[in-house]
């Protein structure tokens, strides 16, 4: 039937995977919407409580002031702008392939490699490799057809080959395999290529690195298809395999951005394939009663926990709320400014609204995991890495955004609003820099080593400077040669930016 519907579509393009769907827009717009649904709240429930004339009568206010409104018209239009952008730009089959065209060109193929590409899907990254190689290559595509995740099976991915010309340049297959336990024979392929990241699963994920080491050969190529915000210690994983030349690389093809990790194997890897042990899984461990217990009673005793550190959270910012109802005209200073820029509602009102956001935003977090996963790192532990992502994440906007609101208390809403939407930039990185560790010590729990650099690692120092943001950076303020970027093997594409950046930047100084 899969046959038969594939070559009943008209045209002559593949039929990739769709952008985002209507759950995913749903959850953006939930999401975004939540915390004006918590202003909404507060200031119902104040309003009600405080009489007029009474010491807190300037506390509803504090709750639903102009800059708050703006702000949350800004962010949920900006999250509703950016889904769609995201929809549309994976929609535009020109624009996946020109950015997958990109993204593949760091792995530097032969065009007669064996190559193995892990959730391959539909094909896009299969077609991607596949249009680099020549006559005696193969790609194979590797998916786990007639589960719960993809019903089908790959004739698809067969026929999107065909419509690609990947067929006519290579040798194209597809396989049903569970990408933790692939089931072929040890260093067969040059090239393997994952595109899927952590998602949630951290331990998973790096079964699926393992047995991608498993079956490369020494001297291959293992790629890693990365987001570029989303935590990941994919790095740190190749290394302790023993990887060399690990390589970062970020691509942006108007609104598609991709990070591409690409790493060597060592030529001398042979003992890290033994059968059984810690050669075989690089030393993590998930053949206990969690991995397949998914019995109600167990998940219904993740719900109930999660739900009541949840629920403690969320109190939490309720009694604090409580607490300045009764003490609000002890922080009502500085009396020279305007009532909304003093302390009370410029940083300790928020405070109790954004963290409860925070907690919200934890307990979606916990229940999109697998719950065997949650059991294994420990629930409490987990909940508490998540809320010193998003709780403390939010807590720091609400403070900062409150600080410069204080600061600005005589410039007018439009630079307070502004300055804000500002001090989202050191809120975002900390939720980024909490999100990787929380990521590292999650692995910690199936593997108490993780971490720890083997002997002659590349330093992380050096990796970072011959990252593709660090060039991107340098070569604006200083002047690199083309040799040396070449050196630090950064792309020809980028090479070109980077130097017509810095060519128009001298034309308009001298211009000056």
């Amino acid at each position: 039937e899969d046959a038969k519907a594939a070559e009943g579509v008209g045209g002559s393009d593949p039929v990739y995977e769709n952008g985002p769907c209507i759950y995913f827009l749903g959850t953006a717009a939930m999401l975004a919407g939540l915390p004006s649904f918590l202003h909404c709240l507060a200031y119902l429930f104040l309003t009600a409580s405080c009489e007029r004339g009474s010491e807190q009568a300037s506390m509803p206010g504090a709750y639903v002031q102009d800059t708050d409104l703006w702000f949350q018209l800004i962010l949920t239009g900006f999250m509703m702008i950016h889904t769609l952008l995201r929809y549309h730009a994976h929609m535009s089959h020109d624009l996946r392939t020109g950015h997958i065209q990109k993204c593949v060109y760091p792995i530097r193929l032969q065009g007669n490699e064996r190559c193995l590409v892990i959730r391959c899907g539909l094909g896009l990254w299969l077609n991607g490799l596949g249009c680099e190689l020549v006559d005696g290559g193969k790609v194979t595509g590797e998916d786990d057809w007639g589960g719960e995740r993809r019903p089908r099976d790959g004739l698809w991915t067969i026929e999107n080959a065909k419509r690609a010309g990947t067929s006519a340049r290579a040798r194209v297959e597809v396989e049903a395999k569970e990408a933790t336990n692939l089931d072929m024979r040890e260093e067969c392929v040059d090239v393997v290529l994952n595109t899927c990241y952590e998602q949630n699963n951290e331990p998973a994920y790096y079964l699926q690195l393992c047995e991608m080491n498993r079956v490369l050969k020494p001297g291959g190529k293992l790629v890693l298809i990365l987001p570029m915000a989303e935590p990941s210690m994919g790095g740190d994983v190749l290394e302790e395999l023993g990887y060399t030349k690990i390589k970062s690389y970020s691509f942006f093809t108007g609104y598609l951005m991709t990070k591409v990790l690409v790493g060597f194997k060592a030529m001398d890897a042979e003992q890290q394939h033994a059968a059984h042990g810690h050669g075989a899984k690089g030393g993590i461990n998930v053949t206990d009663s969690d991995w397949n217990n998914q019995s109600p009673a167990t998940k219904l005793g993740v719900h109930i926990l999660t739900g009541f550190l949840s629920f403690v959270g969320i109190y939490a910012s309720a009694l604090w709320t409580l607490y300045l109802y009764f003490e609000w005209n002890k922080f009502d200073s500085p009396t020279s400014h305007q009532a909304e820029s003093r302390f009370n509602s410029a940083i300790l009102a928020p405070l109790a609204l954004w963290s409860a956001v925070g907690f919200m935003l934890v307990w979606f977090e916990m229940k999109q995991r697998p719950k065997w996963t949650v059991r294994r790192v420990g629930i409490i532990k987990l909940w508490g890495l998540y809320v010193l992502q998003w709780v403390g994440g939010a807590l720091l906007w609400a403070s900062l955004k409150g600080a410069i609101q204080m600061a600005l208390s005589s410039s007018g809403n439009a630079a307070q609003t502004v300055g804000g939407i500002v001090m989202v930039v050191p809120a975002a990185a900390w939720v980024v820099v909490m999100g990787k560790i929380r990521v590292f010590y999650t692995m910690k729990a199936w593997r108490p080593q993780f971490g720890t650099r083997p002997p002659g690692a590349e330093g992380r120092l050096k990796r970072l400077v011959e990252s593709d943001e660090f060039n991107l950076l340098i070569i604006v303020f200083i002047p690199v040669s083309y040799t040396h970027l070449r050196a630090h093997e950064t792309p020809e594409h980028l090479v070109c930016r980077l130097l017509l950046e810095k060519k128009k930047k001298n034309k308009t100084n001298k211009t000056k």
